[in-house]
C-alpha cells in the first residue's frame, strides 16, 4: 500500500471516521467466501479508486460488490446478504 492511500478517511454510518484499512476490506471478503488472491486483488481495486481524502463506507461497499460480482455473482450476494442481516441489528 502506497504513503499516499494512508491518510484515507472512512466515514462510517454512525458518523464515526477512522483510516481505510485494506486488510480489514479483504477480510470482509474472505468472510463471503472469496479467496485469498480474489479479495486481495478486490480490496487493491477499492483502494485504486478511492479519490477523496474522505470517503463513506457505502461507498466502499458498492465497488467491493461491483468488483465482486464481476469476479463471481455468487459471492457478491452472499456479500450483500451479510450487509443485509448486519443491518437488522441484535
Amino acid at each position: 500500500m502506497s504513503h499516499k492511500h494512508k491518510n484515507r478517511l472512512v466515514l462510517k454510518y454512525g458518523g464515526e471516521e477512522q483510516f481505510f484499512n485494506q486488510k480489514k476490506l479483504a477480510r470482509a471478503l474472505i468472510r463471503s467466501g472469496a479467496n485469498e488472491q480474489l479479495a486481495h486483488e478486490i480490496s487493491e481495486r477499492v483502494l485504486g479508486k478511492i479519490t477523496d481524502r474522505r470517503v463513506k463506507t457505502g461507498q466502499i461497499y458498492s465497488l467491493a460488490k461491483k468488483y465482486l460480482r464481476q469476479a463471481d455473482p455468487v459471492l457478491a450476494a452472499r456479500y450483500s446478504l451479510r450487509k443485509a442481516i448486519y443491518r437488522l441489528g441484535p
